[in-house]
């Protein structure tokens, strides 16, 4: 079978999965965090500020709110002797009720996850299918694409699955990153990349100190750190072949993994 047909039946995979997240939508009670996500998507759309919970980054709160407010929701206007108004549930449910369009807008809220659930699956698709071929990327897509925690939360106006979906990709990047470091013309944006990935490793730590993912993540430093001290080595040899001083330079930004992992270590013990 050609690659091209593997292709089309991860993406007919995807699509079914699509329509068994939207289809639930309508079945599935309003998750405890939903109001809050969508009051902190419309406040910055709206008001254009960041107060109410600015706890996550706003790119999936945008996503979330930006399909309300295109139908025509706005920040509600509360009474502003009431405390409650600045609390972001109350605020949430306010913009969810308001206007007589509960499921309407619930539906909306989660629409804009469902990208990021399909951006994750072409991920899954491509890394697998580089490093395994095509028959293999289509089961990984099969697998992806039917389990049950990965389907309930695409259904959700939450930040679980925009957040696995940059990460994931960011370990991709990461990846190619590393393995490429000795092609001579990827040099300067290379750098660029390698010092910018550090910092998403130090945010990848974060979760294990919640209880999750505690197992995957410290392999996801460990591997990393491996190939990129490697690859880095194979830098500086390339440089200083031909009396170039920015070997050392780019060996400086992979220490930072060395900082990243050493705060992680302390916080966690």
């Amino acid at each position: 079978m050609k690659s091209q047909h593997y292709a089309v039946l991860a993406a007919v995979l995807a699509a079914i999965a699509a329509v068994r997240v939207v289809r639930a939508f309508s079945t599935t009670a309003q998750g405890f965090d939903e109001p809050c996500h969508v009051s902190a998507a419309i406040e910055w759309l709206d008001k254009h500020t960041y107060t109410l919970d600015p706890v996550h980054p706003p790119l999936s709160r945008v996503a979330v709110g930006l399909p309300l407010y295109l139908a025509g929701e706005r920040y509600p206007h509360l009474d502003q002797s009431d405390p409650n108004n600045r609390n972001y549930n109350v605020v949430g449910n306010a913009i969810l009720y308001g206007s007589g369009h509960y499921q309407r807008n619930l539906t909306l809220a989660r629409l804009g996850v469902l990208p990021f659930f399909l951006f994750t699956v072409a991920l899954v698709f491509v890394w697998t299918r580089r490093e395994f071929g095509d028959f293999a990327a289509f089961l990984a897509v099969g697998l992806f694409s039917t389990l049950p925690t990965v389907l309930a939360f695409s259904g959700l106006a939450y930040t679980d699955i925009p957040t696995a979906c940059t990460q994931f990709g960011g370990a991709i990047c990461l990846h190619l990153l590393a393995a490429n470091a000795h092609s001579p013309g990827q040099l300067a944006p290379r750098r660029c990349g390698c010092f910018g990935a550090t910092y998403k490793i130090d945010q990848l730590s974060l979760p294990s100190r919640c209880g999750r993912c505690d197992s995957v993540l410290p392999l996801v430093f460990h591997a990393t750190e491996r190939t990129c001290f490697k690859k880095s080595a194979e830098v500086v040899s390339e440089d200083n072949s031909r009396g170039n001083d920015s070997g050392p330079r780019f060996l400086d930004r992979i220490w930072v993994f060395r900082w990243a992992r050493a705060a992680d270590d302390a916080i966690e013990s």
